[in-house]
């Protein structure tokens, strides 16, 4: 009978562990998730009123609330 009970005492902490791991790998990702969120926003893209291109935002020149890319500039 001590070896039954040894048995599922054992059980159950490798149940409780297995279920620990998921818990805190669950929790893990979902931080890690809203750091890359948070961290990296995508670039705001705009088209080039002359040839259509499509730009960041950033290295875009602006003339008269129009945006050209730098060989129509």
């Amino acid at each position: 009978m001590p070896i039954v009970r040894i048995l599922i005492i054992g059980f159950l902490v490798w149940l409780a562990l297995v279920l620990a791991t998921r818990v805190l790998n669950r929790a893990k990702l979902k931080q890690q998730t809203k750091k890359d969120q948070t961290e990296s926003p995508a670039p705001r893209i705009v088209r080039c009123a002359e040839c259509g291109t499509y730009i960041p935002e950033k290295s875009a020149i602006s003339r008269n609330g129009k945006h050209f890319c730098s060989d129509h500039a």
